[in-house]
């Protein structure tokens, strides 16, 4: 395994009809870390619809998370076609792996797809939701933010605080807001610091 990962990574980079095949032989290696190799080496191939055969065909949490990012490297509109649905998967891993690939991409739909995700039962996924839709500056986060605010986790209320701290004097007002309701010293804390 320690000699199939790197070759599976010099055959990507080499490129040719010959390193794909080579690299698609290696998806049945039986060392994990050589599999997922294979597969980010098909993202970087271009080799979307196999990718997108995977995406589809895929169950293994670690896989399928490895296989959506392949495939954004891949084609990013067959990613977050792929990705989008699974924002909301009761598996966490899958659900987070789906964030980053919806986040990642600027098409149509993709600020939809977070926002559905912020209301995810695992709060780890709420929070990678907010990371992203933070990212967007706009009234829509600022929106979503000051909504996670009040959300029943204290830890997504902690990291919603952080994230309105970035968001500069539009946040201020309800940062204070809910500094006033707040109970949690550490979320009290936080909003504080924002």
């Amino acid at each position: 395994a320690a000699v199939r990962r790197p070759a599976i990574d010099a055959l990507a980079a080499i490129g040719s009809e010959d390193a794909a095949h080579l690299v698609t032989v290696s998806l049945a290696d039986e060392e994990a870390v050589v599999a997922l190799a294979a597969i980010r080496a098909l993202g970087r191939l271009g080799r979307a619809e196999q990718l997108a055969s995977l995406a589809a065909s895929t169950r293994d949490p670690i896989r399928l998370g490895t296989v959506l990012r392949a495939l954004r490297d891949a084609d990013p509109q067959r990613a977050f076609a792929a990705a989008r649905p699974l924002v909301r998967s009761p598996e966490p891993s899958i659900a987070a792996a789906a964030i980053d690939v919806v986040g990642g991409v600027a098409l149509e739909g993709h600020v939809e797809a977070l926002m559905s995700a912020t209301d995810h039962p695992d709060h780890a996924v709420v929070k990678l939701a907010l990371g992203e839709i933070a990212k967007l500056g706009d009234d829509r986060a600022l929106a979503a933010l000051a909504s996670a605010i009040d959300h029943a986790a204290e830890s997504v209320r902690k990291c919603a605080a952080e994230l309105l701290g970035q968001a500069g004097t539009d946040a201020e007002g309800i940062l204070r807001a809910r500094l006033d309701r707040e109970r949690s010293a550490e979320v009290r804390h936080a909003i504080m610091q924002a």
